[in-house]
C-alpha cells in the first residue's frame, strides 16, 4: 500500500530552508571552482598570479556607464577619467539637426544628451586618453569626423563594435586606421575555421584587433591574433575574480565597467611597469 508523505512547514520555515540550499550549494561551487563573487581562493589567486604576463600598451578600458554612473553621461565619462582607465568607452547617436551625442541609439537621444564635441574637448585638454567609439547610428557620419578632424584626435580614437559591413560603410566614405571588430555573440571560438573568417574578414580592413567576451575567449583565438599582429580587448570581466581571470589571459587590454578596481588590481600587483 503506497502512503503520500506530507510535510506541512510554515511559510518561514519554508525561507529558511531554501537559504541553507543556497547557502550549502553556494559553498560546493565554492570550493570546486575557487570563485566567489568579491572572494578568489588563495590557491586561485595564485594561480592567477604566476600567469599574468602583461603585453607593453596593455589598455584599462572604462565601459560606458562605468563606476555605478548612468551610460552615455559627462558624469560617467568623468568617472572613468577619475577611476584609472586609459581608454574610455562611449556610444555614439545622432540628434535630429544631425549633432552626435553620447546615446545608444538615435530613439534614446534627449535634449539633455551630451555632445560628442564636448567630450572631445576634455580629451584634447587629457591628451593621454584615448576612446572606443561604438557609432550605434550610420545617419550622419560625417558630423562626427568633421569633429574629431577639428580637434586633431584621429590617432586616439579607435571605432569600435565593428563588423565587415559597417566597416565596408565607413571605409568608402572615410580613411579610417583605427578600427577595432567586436567577436559576435553567436560566434563559436573553439571552430578554427570561424577563428580564420573572423580575422580574415577584419584583416581586410585593416582592422586593428577584437573585442572578445571572456565567455567566447579561447587560446587558439588569441594566438591567431597574435600571429597576425592584432590585439584582443576582453569584455565582459567586471568583478575581482573575473578581472583576475582576464588579466591571467594576457590581453591588450580589458573593457570593464569597474576600471576602478581593475586599477586597483594593477597597483597592488605591482603590473604597471610591465604594462
Amino acid at each position: 500500500m503506497n502512503r503520500k508523505l506530507k510535510i506541512n512547514l510554515a511559510p518561514e520555515k519554508i525561507a529558511v530552508l531554501l537559504i541553507i540550499i543556497a547557502v550549502a550549494a553556494g559553498a560546493v561551487f565554492t570550493s570546486v571552482t575557487g570563485y566567489r563573487a568579491s572572494h578568489i581562493s588563495e590557491e586561485k589567486l595564485a594561480e592567477f598570479r604566476e600567469a599574468i604576463n602583461l603585453p607593453m600598451g596593455f589598455m584599462n578600458v572604462a565601459a560606458a556607464g562605468c563606476c555605478g554612473k548612468t551610460a552615455n553621461t559627462f558624469e560617467s565619462f568623468e568617472a572613468a577619467f577619475k577611476s584609472g582607465a586609459t581608454c574610455i568607452e562611449i556610444n555614439v547617436a545622432f540628434r535630429d539637426d544631425g549633432i552626435p551625442v553620447l546615446a545608444r541609439g538615435n530613439d534614446f537621444v534627449t535634449e539633455r544628451s551630451e555632445t560628442l564635441e564636448n567630450v572631445l574637448k576634455f580629451v584634447k585638454e587629457h591628451s593621454y586618453i584615448r576612446l572606443f567609439l561604438n557609432l550605434k547610428e550610420f545617419t550622419d557620419t560625417e558630423s562626427v569626423f568633421s569633429v574629431i578632424n577639428k580637434y586633431g584626435l584621429q590617432n586616439l580614437i579607435f571605432f569600435s563594435d565593428m563588423d565587415v559591413s559597417s566597416a565596408e560603410y565607413i571605409v568608402e566614405q572615410y580613411q579610417i586606421i583605427n578600427m577595432v571588430f567586436t567577436v559576435p555573440g553567436d560566434a563559436d571560438l573553439s571552430d578554427e575555421n570561424v577563428r580564420a573568417s573572423l580575422v580574415d574578414g577584419a584583416l581586410k580592413f585593416g582592422a586593428l584587433g577584437f573585442k572578445c567576451d571572456i565567455g567566447q575567449y579561447t587560446p587558439e583565438f588569441a594566438e591567431l591574433l597574435r600571429k597576425n599582429n592584432m590585439m584582443i580587448i576582453i569584455t565582459g570581466a567586471n568583478g575581482k575574480y573575473q578581472l583576475y581571470d582576464a588579466l591571467s589571459r594576457n590581453p591588450d587590454g580589458i573593457l570593464t565597467s569597474r576600471p576602478d578596481m581593475l586599477y586597483d588590481i594593477m597597483h597592488t600587483e605591482e603590473l604597471f611597469n610591465g604594462a
